[in-house]
């Protein structure tokens, strides 16, 4: 998949640009290994971010917001959150977004992942990897993806408004 819909996306959510680093590091490297009922909370947390600002206290209840010493690399313009090992960056507004970050654990199974994601949410999870993007009832797009990095399995989940500024025509 083009990472760039991904990039745009998460920056949305309040990710800075990428900027060149000599010896750039893993924003994931802190994490351990999640189960896929933590991955598919994340997920149902971040739907509503950019439609339901007033509401997004409410879903991400019981998160923990991460400190600026353990965020690491992970920069962002709105909130860091962490639970059960899986990390949660949301930006509240038609501009903003929220991404998912995950190392699955052993039992992690990826097809029933995108089948529990979609059932959570109430929708059918689009996996082409050419266009992964599912529109959701509320307006708001959601992308899942689940990759093989140098031999770790990371699940990526973003939710975006194709209405903010940062969007693109990619996926519509």
């Amino acid at each position: 998949m083009p990472i760039l819909p991904l990039l745009l996306i998460a920056q949305a959510a309040g990710a800075p640009a990428p900027t060149p680093a000599p010896a750039p590091a893993d924003p994931m490297a802190d994490l351990q290994p999640a189960a896929e009922r933590a991955i598919v909370a994340a997920a149902k947390a971040c739907v509503g971010s950019t439609v339901d600002p007033a509401g997004q206290d409410a879903r991400v209840a019981g998160w923990q917001d991460v400190t600026p010493a353990k965020a690491g690399m992970t920069k962002a313009d709105g909130r860091i959150l962490v639970r059960d090992n899986v990390k949660l960056i949301y930006k509240t507004g038609l501009d903003g977004g929220c991404v998912v970050m995950a190392k699955p654990d052993a039992a992690f199974d990826a097809t029933a992942f995108y089948g529990d994601v979609g059932k959570s949410l109430g929708v059918t999870v689009v996996t082409d990897p050419q266009n992964p993007v599912t529109n959701l009832p509320n307006g708001e797009v959601l992308i899942v993806q689940v990759v093989d990095k140098d031999g770790t399995r990371l699940a990526m989940i973003v939710v975006g408004n194709p209405k903010g500024n940062h969007s693109t025509q990619e996926g519509k």
